[in-house]
């Protein structure tokens, strides 16, 4: 394994050719794998892109670094990838929905679908939004690194965020109002029990009937895609009670 002897040539050489001082643009650093001070100097330079704007190519460059060499050999800078990405997506994400939203009739049914159905559902922002904050959390922010570029992004991907759901709760609370909270030909959490669990009652084959708190539609959705190769699966979402507490199911 020539590994160890390339991580000590290469910081060795590194410090003899100043390879700090090059001027590289984003496209150069992307590029290379030649020295870990490269790969710090990419991650500021692609959180300031992501600042500026272009959230859909640092994406694709986040998406890429991950296999690098050097993330590879440094946690830190594995996880620091993943953040970026994942704020990225998260942003471009919210945006395109927000857009989708300001376009979509004010049908409750039709709402819940756009929520919960197809590989571009709504319920994708939710799934991201917990994976950044988990990413972040495992994140450390030592006091002496400097990560002010890093937590700008999130808080915009925060914002992002609370930008869209918050305009996903008003079409769909607009569209219930507008049709009397009926919605349509989505089921009721309380018909659960009786059409899918009490039928097997008569039969051989049993039905086991899990009723998990606080398991969110894209939580589940996440959960099955792990599934599929081994059972056949349906996601169906159903109205719940409200309020959604746990007292109430």
């Amino acid at each position: 394994d020539l590994r160890p002897a390339y991580l000590a040539a290469a910081k060795r050489v590194e410090q003899e050719v100043g390879a700090s001082g090059f001027q590289l643009s984003l496209e150069a650093l992307a590029a290379v794998n030649t020295f870990p001070c490269h790969e710090s100097q990419l991650l500021r330079l692609a959180e300031d892109t992501a600042l500026a704007g272009d959230h859909e190519r640092i994406c694709q460059i986040a998406r890429e670094r991950r296999l690098a060499f050097w993330p590879g050999q440094e946690g830190a800078w594995l996880l620091r990838w993943h953040l970026i990405e994942t704020v990225c997506r998260l942003i471009l994400t919210a945006r395109k929905i927000r857009e989708e939203v300001k376009a979509s009739p004010r049908i409750p049914e039709l709402l819940v679908r756009r929520y919960c159905e197809g590989e571009a559902s709504w319920c994708i922002i939710d799934t991201l939004h917990r994976h950044l904050e988990r990413q972040y959390a495992a994140f450390d922010l030592a006091p002496y690194a400097d990560h002010e570029r890093l937590q700008r992004l999130v808080e915009l991907g925060r914002r992002e965020y609370m930008e869209a759901i918050g305009a996903m709760a008003e079409a769909f609370s607009s569209a219930l109002e507008g049709k009397d909270f009926d919605c349509g030909g989505v089921a009721r959490q309380t018909a659960v029990f009786a059409t899918h669990v009490q039928p097997s009652g008569q039969q051989e084959e049993k039905t086991a009937f899990i009723l998990v708190d606080a398991l969110r539609f894209e939580m589940a959705r996440e959960l099955l895609e792990g599934l599929h190769d081994r059972f056949a699966v349906d996601l169906v979402p159903v109205l719940a009670m409200l309020p959604t507490i746990t007292p109430v199911g």
